[in-house]
């Protein structure tokens, strides 16, 4: 299938308002990449004669440490242009400007991977209750940019001040086109201990991000799944896919690309596959990773209606 035009100019005026955007951004420039989009980003990384560092120290989960965060300092034009291409294809990175430099703005970013929000299953009903909230720590993606972009604008001065600790300035290159956060001037010291969120923080950060997950998979399934999708209602369209997320999920699937392709397999099969134990099985006990298995369940299933049709 040819690629409509008017697609091709959009990606291409994406592409230079993010690189004029990153070219605004004057000292020493970084990228946090999620290694969550790649097989083995610090094998790739070493490939390609790229320095990186992960936010995750060794001796803990490995799987866990290569799919995390890892800080990548854009100190020559070679490989600017290497991870810019990367940013460009997938939503993989956040970038940061740190003149403190790379040892100041490491430390600093491993102090935010975990942040303490209010335990919801303790949140009482009335908000107005006297009943001290009880909070859990929880892992901060602060490399995922669609996770910072719906955050920062939450944040009061001080969280906005945890947040940047020695960095000036943040820039994400979201589906909608880049945004930059400043540092703004004449703000109090980096205040220490956790990040910390508030009870109706988090209630917005849950609908904002909801409804930033209801856009991005409404516009994949959209174009995966024209014919399922073409009589209903957004509303409708946005039920399905949080109950997608939420099968997926049970299922193992972490990753939103996995959940994009078991909605498309959702919606393909008149949702009957998630009522299917072999389906289930394969996905959760197959040969990869249940991210993995869904997209050779795809696969398969594309290889076999490609057969059907030659037959016909």
């Amino acid at each position: 299938m040819e690629t409509p035009l008017s697609d091709e100019i959009d990606d291409v005026a994406r592409a230079r308002r993010f690189r004029a955007a990153l070219d605004h951004m004057h000292g020493p420039l970084f990228a946090v990449l999620d290694g969550g989009y790649f097989d083995d980003l610090e094998d790739e990384l070493a490939d390609a004669d790229i320095s990186g560092r992960s936010l995750f120290l060794k001796g803990g989960d490995e799987n866990m440490r290569r799919d995390g965060p890892w800080l990548v300092p854009l100190n020559n034009r070679r490989a600017r242009e290497q991870i810019e291409e990367l940013v460009l294809g997938k939503p993989c990175a956040v970038f940061w400007l740190c003149p403190e430099g790379e040892q100041a703005l490491w430390r600093h970013l491993r102090t935010i991977n975990e942040i303490r929000i209010p335990d919801e299953r303790f949140l009482a009903d009335d908000e107005s209750s006297d009943l001290a909230i009880k909070y859990e720590r929880v892992l901060f993606r602060h490399w995922d940019p669609s996770v910072l972009s719906t955050f920062i604008p939450l944040l009061t001065t001080e969280q906005l001040v945890r947040v940047f600790g020695p960095a000036t300035a943040v820039l994400i290159n979201s589906p909608s086109g880049p945004k930059r956060a400043l540092r703004p001037k004449d703000l109090p010291k980096t205040p220490r201990g956790m990040l910390v969120l508030g009870a109706d923080q988090l209630s917005a950060l849950h609908a904002d991000r909801r409804t930033a997950y209801c856009d991005r998979m409404s516009s994949i399934l959209k174009t995966m799944a024209p014919e399922q999708t073409a009589g209903m209602t957004q509303e409708v369209l946005n039920e399905r896919i949080l109950r997608y997320e939420a099968s997926g999920n049970q299922l193992g699937l972490t990753q939103e690309r996995s959940l994009s392709i078991w909605g498309f397999l959702m919606l393909s099969s008149g949702d009957r596959f998630e009522s299917q134990p072999e389906i289930q099985q394969f996905i959760q006990s197959g040969p990869g990773t249940p991210d993995e298995n869904v997209e050779i369940l795809l696969h398969q299933m594309s290889r076999l209606v490609d057969s059907m049709e030659e037959v016909g």
